[in-house]
């Protein structure tokens, strides 16, 4: 069976200059829509080719208000917006006790906390993904202070999300209501700003399952995964014999799941029609 798609008006001329948004791209210009934006996602791991812990600094980014810490460049950006909508809330920035651990650092903190720190090699601090977080006098913080209440309400919306292990009572690690990562595919950069009408697309799972094509004046709905996947060949295939009018299409594993308020956003945000 073929995709579902939507009509479409009349083509426009060929736009040079196109691509897909990343989940950190649609985290960014989605924030205004509040509340959370990825459905159930959890921080992406590895990046770059380098390995956790080995990551050279040069390719990553000062905390603003805090440059001793530092993290992945994207991460950084979307932190900064989510510090700005914290100031206004709270009158001062983020207090963050941990950003990027080397891999040398991991095995200090393992030696200081034993079974409370994760293993060499493997913390998300490894990649540069993930802070902990304080009060102003740099305690941690636990799950009834405000500002862990506020992030949890506010920070997926940029891409900030508690994982589940930190969650209290959750069998699959410590509690830790200060440690927060980022959820965001790297992108190699900070989120893109506004783009030129058009030129911007995006691949999404909407909350029934359905993955969709969002572009400017059109949509494509794929009933299942595998029928994406067939499509995403279908597309490098043309690619390979020279179709340099198609974008190749993101992994499966790459397209992020949102909320319906965050779809009908994204789609006047491009330009595709909802329905």
């Amino acid at each position: 069976m073929l995709p579902s798609t939507a009509d479409e008006p009349p083509r426009r001329a060929p736009i040079s200059r196109r691509g897909f948004l990343t989940a950190s791209a649609i985290a960014a210009i989605a924030a205004s829509v509040g509340g959370s934006l990825l459905e159930g996602d959890v921080a992406h791991a590895a990046w770059g080719g380098y390995s956790n812990g080995n990551i050279p600094t040069s390719v990553l980014e000062p905390i603003p208000w805090d440059t001793v810490r530092i993290l992945r460049r994207d991460a950084c950006a979307a932190l900064v917006t989510l510090n700005e909508a914290f100031r206004s809330s709270f009158g001062h920035n983020i207090t963050i006790n941990d950003g990027y651990r080397d891999y040398d650092e991991q095995v200090r903190a393992k030696k200081k906390y034993g079974d409370k720190a994760a293993e060499p090699g493997t913390s998300n601090h490894g990649w540069a993904i993930a802070i902990d977080v304080a009060n102003t006098s740099r305690v941690q913080i636990g799950y009834s202070h405000p500002i862990y209440l506020w992030l949890k309400a506010h920070g997926p919306a940029y891409g900030w999300i508690h994982p589940q292990w930190a969650e209290p009572g959750d069998p699959g690690g410590p509690d830790e209501a200060w440690h927060w990562e980022f959820n965001g595919t790297f992108t190699g950069g900070p989120s893109p700003a506004q783009p030129e009408v058009g030129s911007m697309e995006a691949i999404v799972k909407v909350p029934s399952g359905v993955i969709v094509h969002l572009r400017y004046g059109g949509k494509t709905d794929f009933g299942s995964q595998q029928q994406y996947n067939d499509f995403r060949m279908q597309v490098n295939t043309l690619r390979q014999y020279g179709a340099t009018d198609l974008l190749p299409l993101p992994e499966l594993s790459a397209v992020p799941g949102v909320t319906w308020e965050t779809f009908t956003f994204l789609a006047q945000y491009i330009g595709a029609p909802t329905a």
